[in-house]
């Protein structure tokens, strides 16, 4: 879903030179007739966080524009979470950028981290690979994390607001239509339990105020909604055309942000409890993002802007030399 750039120009490299390869993702290989040459068409991955700025009508550089997304912040809003791309690893820094350390390192790779409501903890899902193993938490000073429970094919975590809690889903892709189904882990005990009625969702997001949890149909069609106190499920929202991702509650609980995905206009939208049709909220028209392991992210900043990651990646034509023995 991101954006590509043409090749501008042809570098050479060495094929044992490894090292300048770390951050290259290389397709479409073609041999040259009558020569040891390769070449290959190379893409260094690099995004750029950006916000809107509703004054100019333009998305600028937000923490200098670096290379992240998937971000979340601190209930006083002084701090901010981030995955950086293409490394995949969390980080943390003042919304100014200070004080930023690396949360873990490899082999342990990052999606999607939360802060806890008191602020003194992230919950991130843990990745080995291609492999998403262990719910994760982490302590916003110290660079070490523990799992919270070992259990396969974790995503998506969200915490309760009195901390106690933390819910998560599992990854839409790899799985049949109907195995996955909505968690809740007890923070203390590290007991985790399914949430009745869940089969077929992922994603879940806990509301600020703790009645509700929303969270998408397998088919990521449909945006549920599950009331705690009446222990039901109800359907919030349903598309015919695209799809609904990255839910993220607004901070009164009345409303919630959606992508609308491969709509006929892809943007932003906010849905209201006690309605159904979700309202255009922000269009990405003009706008080339950044396709990170979940697709295209979205999120809001503590302003209430909207904050997204733009494609700043480039393509070039690489001659690969080969050395027989």
């Amino acid at each position: 879903m991101g954006g590509s750039r043409e090749a501008t120009s042809i570098s050479q490299a060495r094929a044992g030179a490894t090292h300048r390869w770390a951050a290259l993702v290389h397709t479409d290989p073609i041999a040259a007739p009558d020569s040891d040459r390769i070449f290959v068409n190379g893409q260094l991955l690099q995004g750029e966080l950006v916000r809107y700025d509703a004054r100019s009508g333009q998305f600028r550089p937000y923490l200098s524009g670096v290379s992240a997304g998937e971000a979340d912040f601190s209930p006083d809003g002084q701090w901010i979470v981030y995955v950086s791309y293409p490394e995949l690893t969390p980080c943390r820094s003042r919304i100014d950028g200070s004080q930023r350390i690396q949360l873990t390192y490899r082999p342990i790779y990052a999606t999607l981290p939360r802060w806890s409501p008191d602020g003194k903890q992230i919950a991130f899902v843990g990745c080995r690979g291609q492999s998403v193993e262990n719910l994760h938490g982490v302590s916003r000073w110290r660079q070490h994390a523990g799992a919270f429970a070992r259990r396969p094919q974790e995503s998506d975590v969200t915490w309760s607001p009195d901390r106690k809690q933390i819910a998560f889903g599992q990854p839409s892709y790899g799985t049949e239509l109907g195995d996955s189904n909505i968690q809740i882990c007890d923070v203390t005990t590290r007991k985790t339990s399914v949430i009745q009625g869940s089969n077929a969702m992922f994603s879940p997001r806990w509301s600020p105020e703790g009645r509700f949890l929303a969270a998408l149909s397998s088919d990521s069609k449909k945006l549920m909604r599950y009331d705690f106190a009446a222990r039901q499920w109800t359907e919030w929202l349903r598309v015919d055309d695209g799809t609904v991702g990255y839910p993220v509650w607004a901070r009164d609980s009345k409303s919630i942000y959606i992508e609308r995905f491969y709509a006929a206009e892809p943007s932003m939208h906010t849905l209201k409890l006690g309605e159904n049709k979700s309202q255009p909220f922000h269009s990405w028209d003009g706008l080339r993002r950044f396709a990170g392991l979940w697709g295209t992210w979205s999120g809001v900043a503590p302003d209430g802007s909207v904050l997204t990651v733009r494609d700043a990646s480039s393509h070039e034509i690489y001659a690969l030399e080969l050395q027989m023995p």
